[in-house]
């Protein structure tokens, strides 16, 4: 049984809500030759992209797994562990004590909601597991000091990318709560623009009162021309759901075994003949 298999089985039971809760599509549950959507992507999808369903599918079932599975949770951290070790440091280089770039570095990672140090770890699990990590920005404008915000990867409707280069994301379009698109926000990304007073520097400035502001998006496991991430779950989610079902039909087995007292009549035995039944 494929994974989309196993959702479409989910979608009769409880968790039929809670996958597409905010996402109300009138036409996901019709087939193929009545244009269900779950068999079309939109002009601006790729060929290389998930359809909205079943990349919303592969990512609940990804954290399923991750919630319910300790071989998964333990794939995902192993990944983690290897990446993160026992923690990083970031320096600016500079020794000295005045240097205002560590301080500023410092201040960023430090920051009681940024908290660098702890949610490092987490943010990493959560790259892995989901494939993609949304992190839109506010800037204080006196000082220029940044806090880091979350956006759930299922609060995204689609990726925007350049016209001319698929590899740059521009615009992470969020869905409202009828699943329509909803707020825009700009990626931050270097500015390019010789022209430009911030040349050289990182900027997510948005345009027109269509932007809600910038963010960052990271997104991985993914070919170059698809726009989202996929968990490192997915190839896998198979194998451990088949792994997990072994065990637990070991389990029934133990249990079912020790249901029963068996009285066993062995005839014409002599004492060396019991004596090897009982070590079997």
């Amino acid at each position: 049984m494929g994974w989309i298999d196993t959702v479409r089985d989910w979608l009769a039971g409880p968790l039929k809500e809670s996958i597409f809760t905010g996402y109300n599509d009138p036409d996901i549950m019709l087939t193929a030759a009545q244009g269900g959507s779950s068999y079309y992507r939109r002009l601006t999808q790729t060929a290389r992209d998930f359809t909205p369903i079943a990349d919303q599918r592969a990512r609940e079932i990804a954290f399923w797994l991750w919630e319910t599975n300790p071989l998964a949770k333990r794939i995902i951290e192993l990944t983690k562990d290897y990446v993160l070790g026992e923690g990083i440091t970031v320096s600016s280089g500079d020794p000295g004590e005045n240097d205002a770039v560590q301080q500023c570095i410092d201040g960023f990672w430090n920051d009681p909601l940024n908290q660098l140090d702890m949610k490092l770890h987490q943010k990493i699990v959560e790259l892995g597991l989901y494939g993609e990590q949304c992190y839109p920005v506010t800037v204080n404008p006196v000082d220029g000091h940044v806090r880091l915000g979350y956006i759930d990867p299922a609060d995204i409707l689609s990726i925007e990318t350049d016209p001319a280069n698929i590899e740059i994301a521009t615009e992470v379009i969020l869905k409202d709560r009828d699943g329509t698109p909803g707020p825009r926000y700009k990626v931050i990304r270097i500015d390019e623009d010789p022209n430009s007073a911030s040349y050289g520097r990182m900027i997510g400035k948005g345009v027109g009162d269509s932007q809600a502001g910038a963010c960052f998006f990271f997104a991985i496991n993914k070919v170059t021309n698809a726009r989202r991430g996929r968990s490192d779950l997915l190839s896998l989610a198979d194998w451990i759901d088949a792994y997990d079902q072994i065990l637990f039909n070991e389990v029934d087995r133990a249990i079912l075994m020790k249901s029963f007292i068996w009285d066993v009549t062995l005839t014409n035995a002599d004492q060396l003949t019991i004596d090897n039944y009982m070590k079997m």
